[in-house]
């Protein structure tokens, strides 16, 4: 096992441990709030840092990634990925749906939130690929796959950062 593979597994328990702080100080905070009513992250900077926190994880995954494989940013995958990853997200949203009205979805996640972590983490990839690979291979591809990613975690956070300025 090689240490950016160490690297990735630390950092994939830490990510864990995050979701973990995350569901146990959440329970705190909600236990306290005067209308009693459900959040699972209770205000927009919460919301934006656990963002930022998650997408700068997946630039890290990839980052370990390429460290260990130099030729996994030059895959010929990486020309597929953005309709890849609008199909899987449109197929794990319907399946997120299917999921929701087939079981109690809202009484799962209000008792064991870290589901809705895992979830919107797992969304957030989604979108963290999209646009990592938009980046790659239209925007800048007249640059080093490597100084791309470098900067797919900045060009993340400022489209969420916008949207949230906008909504």
């Amino acid at each position: 096992m090689s240490k950016w593979s160490i690297f990735q597994t630390v950092l994939l328990i830490m990510l864990a441990g995050y979701f973990y702080l995350l569901e146990t100080s959440s329970t705190k905070i909600n236990d306290a709030s005067s209308a009693g009513s459900f959040t699972a992250i209770n205000s927009v900077y919460s919301l934006l840092l656990f963002i930022g926190v998650v997408i700068v994880c997946f630039y890290l995954l990839l980052f370990f990634q390429q460290k260990k494989n130099s030729k996994f940013l030059h895959s010929p995958i990486w020309k597929k990925m953005p309709l890849l990853a609008i199909l899987s997200g449109v197929v794990s949203l319907f399946l997120f749906i299917l999921i929701d009205i087939s079981i109690d979805l809202y009484s799962l996640v209000q008792n064991y939130r870290i589901y809705l972590y895992v979830f919107i983490s797992y969304f957030l990839f989604l979108v963290y690929i999209f646009i990592f690979s938009l980046l790659s291979n239209f925007i800048m591809n007249d640059q080093p796959k490597e100084k791309t990613l470098h900067f797919s975690p900045w060009a993340a956070l400022g489209i969420f950062i916008a949207v949230f300025m906008v909504f």
